[in-house]
């Protein structure tokens, strides 16, 4: 606020139009105190008010600093100790021994007074033969100046530090003036643009002092626009970095598919300059044949939707590969046009291939194994034959009472390796059918508990042998969906185990309970031994086949195939078999099957 009349050197005029929050009072003419808006800066040009030798100036300044306005004062002499206590007094803030010109005084506003309007921002775009001229025309201390004769770097200067006002040279050798103008406007709605005529101003200051005067309302105006939504373009810098620091192509283009951004991703990856493809169809960078691809994404796009899937790419080097692409499509919220449309991609090739080589070793082992399968299912009938006529014809000599004790005794372990060799024939011909998908299984409801006794009954006189107490807990009376032989055939395994590597006069649990499903209601029963228990650590082999954990260095017969037939079996009911155990203690080992919904058997 100049208030008052100042000395001839200093235009009054000139400092109102270059910073409007000083206004000019007349203190003569006017019979009360102006009104002043708090917080407002006065400019004092006269020492006479400070000498309050004017007769309403002590009224004024009273009022003013009442209001909450503060002053500077410029004088043509130095003031004493007392009359700059005066001043202070009366709300003055900053003392200049003389005036200032306008141009040295907006520079000193700036510094001492940083709430008074800043410089203006100006980002220059003319060519390399001209930016001397206008860089000397417009260097003055109310306008922060930079230089810029790339026309296409100007969006990303823009982007990093927007100006308040961007003036563009209307021939720019690689492109014209407007047509800039058009492709930052899509991006910077808000930005304050002009195009100049370079050939004709031949005077850059004064050009630009005529232009301001008409700018300022929408300079201010876009100004606080800005203000009021730094967060969001703080945000939108974060978000740029972001974009920058991407591993992932990404590449931006406007409603009619023209790129107009790429990231250093995608220059990496494709070999082409930012300059190189904006402007372009977002279809450079794809191998031609992919027709219908472009198609389904144009629709897409149509529809607001996004689109996922793999495309050929192409670099600049003619070289090809496969790329796996997020493309989606930003519309107006109030019309539903397109706007703009955006594409991540990454080079998949390598992870395609690994794929395909994956795939293939599957398919390999999955031939392997089934050959496995069939190598192990035909020798087993092969070698039951021979073996049943090896048991059958030990089981005449066994009953023979022309032999000898020496000769009974050769027998018996003749029959009894047939028998365990048998077992383990029989065992291989499971595994081998589960394994080849040739086992068929007959699902029903089946009595559990009815299997069970079936099984105790089969399996007492082993215990009974070890002097083995086999307990059963609580068993709900209830239905399982299930194979009725493969269950009896899993039961007997668990129980049978149970025996075999029990302590002698140990005892063997059974309990069911049941356990709560993601679809079904499933059971779960318990077999649990009083035995020496297994390492927790060896666990996971337990349904390794032929690994016995070192038990086929004992006296226990077994196969070490038993349990992943189990296992197996349990898998294609629907159901899961597990283990815990304890070194010393004994294991404990569950199986779970779904509850049958329907019908239980009758009972006995």
């Amino acid at each position: 606020m100049i208030v008052g009349e100042p000395p001839v050197a200093f235009d009054v005029r000139a400092v109102a139009a270059r910073f409007p929050a000083l206004a000019i009072l007349s203190l003569a003419t006017s019979p009360r105190p102006d009104p002043v808006e708090a917080g407002k800066t006065l400019l004092l040009t006269d020492a006479d008010w400070l000498n309050r030798q004017s007769p309403d100036c002590s009224e004024r300044l009273r009022a003013w600093r009442q209001a909450g306005a503060r002053w500077i004062t410029t004088l043509p002499r130095m003031l004493s100790p007392r009359e700059k206590l005066a001043a202070i007094r009366a709300g003055a803030s900053d003392f200049l021994a003389s005036p200032l010109p306008p141009e040295v005084f907006g520079h000193w506003l700036g510094v001492h007074h940083p709430g008074a309007e800043l410089p203006w921002q100006v980002l220059l775009l003319v060519r390399e033969e001209t930016a001397a001229r206008w860089r000397a025309g417009l260097s003055r201390p109310e306008i922060n100046l930079r230089v810029c004769t790339q026309a296409l770097d100007a969006p990303a200067s823009i982007a990093l530090d927007p100006p308040d006002l961007l003036l563009v040279e209307d021939e720019l050798g690689e492109c014209r003036g407007e047509e800039l103008l058009l492709l930052i406007g899509c991006d910077f709605p808000r930005l304050s643009m002009r195009l100049l005529d370079g050939r004709r101003i031949e005077n850059p200051g004064a050009w630009f002092d005529g232009l301001l005067a008409t700018l300022l309302p929408e300079l201010r105006s876009r100004r606080q626009e800005r203000q009021a939504d730094a967060p969001e373009h703080r945000q939108l810098q974060v978000f740029r970095r972001l974009v920058e620091a991407s591993e992932q192509a990404i590449g931006v283009a406007d409603h009619s598919g023209r790129i107009i951004y790429v990231n250093p991703a995608y220059q990496r990856l494709l070999g082409y300059a930012a300059d190189e493809v904006r402007g372009r169809h977002f279809s450079r960078g794809l191998a031609p044949g992919q027709e219908e691809a472009l198609s389904e994404i144009a629709a897409s796009y149509r529809r607001g939707h996004g689109w996922r899937g793999y495309l050929r790419a192409r670099r600049k080097d003619g070289g090809e590969f496969v790329s796996r692409n997020n493309c989606n499509a930003i519309v107006d919220p109030r019309g539903g046009q397109l706007q703009y449309s955006f594409n991540i991609f990454e080079d998949c090739s390598e992870e395609i291939v690994r794929q395909q080589q994956l795939e293939q070793a599957v398919c390999e082992a999955n031939e392997a194994n089934r050959a496995k399968s069939e190598f192990l299912s035909r020798m087993s009938h092969e070698l039951r034959t021979p073996m049943n006529a090896i048991i059958g014809f030990a089981q005449l000599l066994e009953i023979d009472r022309s032999l000898d004790e020496d000769s009974r005794e050769n027998v018996d372990e003749i029959l009894k390796a047939g028998r365990h060799l048998l077992e383990l024939i029989n065992e291989v011909l499971d595994l081998s059918r589960v394994e080849s998908g040739r086992i068929e299984l007959a699902m029903e409801a089946v009595d559990y508990r009815r299997l069970l006794a079936d099984c105790i009954v089969l399996l007492q006189a082993a215990a009974d042998a070890r002097q083995i107490v086999i307990r059963c807990g609580p068993l709900p009376p209830l239905a399982l969906r299930a194979d009725r032989t493969r269950l009896k055939q899993i039961l007997l395994n668990l129980l049978s185990n149970a025996i075999k590597y029990n302590r002698r006069q140990g005892h063997v649990e059974i309990v069911g309970e049941y356990t709560a499903g993601p679809a079904d209601a499933l059971f779960r029963l318990h077999v649990r031994d009083s035995g020496r228990g297994i390492v927790p650590e060896r666990l996971p082999q337990l349904f390794e086949p032929f690994n016995r954990l070192g038990a086929e260095y004992g006296e226990i017969e077994g196969t070490g195939i038993g349990l992943v037939i189990v296992r197996k079996l349990l898998e294609l009911m629907g159901g899961k078999v597990g283990v815990d155990s304890r070194e010393g203690e004994g294991s404990d080992f569950w199986i779970e099957l779904p509850i049958d919904a329907g019908r239980l058997p009758a009972p006995d």
